[in-house]
């Protein structure tokens, strides 16, 4: 069996509501156009609300409560513990030569998911020290000056780096994409497996001024640009509630920030056409989470588990096993695209969980599955733990707190039960989850347990 090229791109925070052709098609038109040329998964969701367990999960092939790896750091390093190993791992030990590319700081030596990489860029565009052969890549891989100092909008030497940094980070998706090329470029000859994780869509928002006339036509001054982040920094912490203002000017710069990444990755599509690494080449990309800009308010924890962070759609192209523009609605997960590389990989996973391919096939497994502590940033002191089960379109979430009830989006962030006429769907929803819930979140699941709850899922006529 001929080993297939693997890139895996994780688009990090980019909403879901993106991936809908009337705005894919203005702002990225890249995109829209691999989207039409590939096999399109619509109802994908995330198995965690934020960077680092929903990572882990698609690199571990795990739900969140086997790796636990769910919680903001507080300052801390939050480290993948030795025992899990991971996708690029298994690759390497199979013939693969692997690289990773992060633009995430999260996603790296911060959180120990640098393993098993020839070359691993960190965020700061600095070789990581785990990378395999270090001292015999080129110095071009070393630390790269991103920007000279901009004009100090205060004497501050500290204000100073932050819009420095702020006004760099579009920059940092320029040189990732060019070091990826680069770094293909020595190894082409054997299999590859790439990871690049592109944060435009995520805060700070700093898109240059042609992308930000050509996606809104409007122009932010420096000034104007770190406001916006600052305001949305605040909000994400809780601590202020954007004015409609402060609102559009956030949404616009996320709109001319994310034409900005498409930019970047048609570069990238079209140098694998150039090098004729396109069509053997499999090529997924997919948001890790989406990203609350207004639409819930923030002052409710359970904003989270909106789909507008939750839902994360996925293009496919491989050609070889994925059709040219199929869009597929049945539910799925990202973490079934672990499962995908090790089989288009002709490598046995440890467990037997589904992979897109059998989606493909026609297969329905009936259900996608995400589960977080509430909220998801404080070890320790959660007030609630939810598990949720996406099925026949509707959502059901267990909550330690409010029980088992159905989420409805146009109703706001709050889990509740919408009507008396949906009560027999709990019925259904509750089934499924009871089988994880003792089978996976207590007691501890033993190897082989969830997926035979998984397994029975299935067989009980869809739920």
């Amino acid at each position: 069996m001929t080993k297939p090229n693997i890139l895996l791109i994780i688009l990090d925070s980019m909403r879901h509501d993106t991936f809908e052709e009337k705005t894919l098609k203005k702002l990225c038109p890249n995109l829209s156009k691999l989207k039409k040329e590939s096999t399109f998964f619509k109802n994908a969701y995330a198995q965690g609300p934020w960077t680092v367990p929903s990572h882990i999960s698609l690199f571990t092939g795990l739900y969140p409560s086997e790796h636990n790896m769910m919680f903001e750091a507080l300052g801390k390093q939050i480290l993948l513990p030795p025992k899990y190993v991971t996708l690029p791992q298994i690759l390497k030990k199979n013939g693969y030569r692997t690289a990773g590319f992060s633009s995430n700081p999260w996603i790296g030596e911060l959180s120990n998911t640098n393993r098993g990489y020839d070359l691993f860029i960190e965020a700061n565009l600095s070789v990581s020290r785990n990378s395999e052969n270090f001292s015999s890549w080129p110095l071009i891989f070393s630390f790269i000056s991103l920007v000279t100092k901009p004009r100090k909008l205060r004497n501050s030497k500290t204000v100073s780096r932050v819009i420095q940094y702020v006004l760099s980070h579009p920059r940092i998706t320029n040189k990732l994409i060019t070091i990826a090329q680069r770094w293909i470029d020595q190894v082409s000859r054997e299999p590859f497996f790439g990871f690049i994780n592109l944060m435009n869509a995520h805060p700070p928002y700093a898109p240059s001024k042609s992308f930000m006339r050509k996606a809104t036509k409007r122009s932010f001054s420096p000034n104007r640009i770190v406001k916006t982040n600052y305001n949305i920094l605040r909000y994400t912490q809780g601590k202020h509630e954007m004015n409609k203002s402060e609102l559009n000017d956030a949404k616009d710069m996320y709109l001319a920030s994310i034409m900005q990444m498409d930019y970047e990755l048609g570069r990238l599509v079209d140098y694998l056409k150039s090098r004729d690494l396109f069509k053997k080449t499999v090529l997924i990309i997919v948001p890790d989470h989406g990203k609350n800009l207004g639409d819930h308010s923030r002052s409710n924890d359970y904003h989270q588990l909106t789909d507008i962070f939750l839902k994360t759609p996925i293009i496919v192209h491989y050609p070889k096993s994925f059709k040219k523009g199929v869009e597929i609605d049945r539910n799925t997960d990202i973490i079934d695209i672990y499962y995908t590389i090790l089989s288009l990989s002709g490598i046995q996973a440890q467990r037997k969980r589904d992979s897109l391919m059998d989606v493909v096939k026609g297969f329905d497994k009936g259900f996608a599955y995400a589960e977080t502590p509430i909220p998801f940033s404080k070890q320790g002191s959660e007030k609630d733990y939810v598990r949720i089960v996406w099925m026949n379109g509707i959502k059901f979430v267990r909550s330690k707190v409010k029980g088992d009830v159905i989420q409805c989006e146009t109703l706001g962030s709050e889990p509740r039960i919408t009507s008396k006429g949906m009560m027999k769907n709990i019925g259904k929803g509750a089934h499924c989850l009871d089988l994880f819930d003792s089978n996976l979140i207590k007691p501890r699941s033993k190897k082989g347990e969830l997926d035979g709850a998984i397994s029975k899922i299935k067989m009980k006529g869809r739920l």
